[in-house]
């Protein structure tokens, strides 16, 4: 038997990434040139480039990457408008992490935690 988890993953629509979050995806990998910066790494002062040679179209047409997100600045968790852009998966998911720790230790240390 197979362990349940304690919460729902949410599908992609009801995380804000469903229709329009994968246009402006696939506009940006449409029009990513070899040498653009990765947006993660530059705002950290570090030249990280993007090459086109990792962006391919599927049987359907649709532009795919399995190693490019789209970045959302400053970051969803905050709220606000986003500047949306390139970068390196990695990047973009260890900068997720960094944010969401934070939060929960914030929130832990505010007697937020379990009951």
């Amino acid at each position: 038997m197979r362990a349940t988890r304690s919460y729902q993953r949410r599908r992609t629509a009801a995380r804000g990434l469903g229709g329009p979050h994968q246009a402006d995806r696939q506009a940006a990998l449409a029009g990513l040139r070899d040498g653009d910066p990765c947006f993660r790494c530059e705002l950290r002062g570090v030249y990280h480039p993007m090459f086109r040679r990792l962006v391919t179209v599927n049987a359907a047409g649709r532009y795919v990457s399995r190693w490019l997100d789209l970045d959302h600045y400053p970051g969803r968790a905050f709220g606000g408008p986003q500047t949306s852009r390139l970068s390196w998966r990695r990047c973009n998911r260890s900068s997720g992490a960094r944010i969401g720790n934070r939060i929960r230790k914030v929130s832990r240390q505010a007697g937020y935690g379990r009951w």
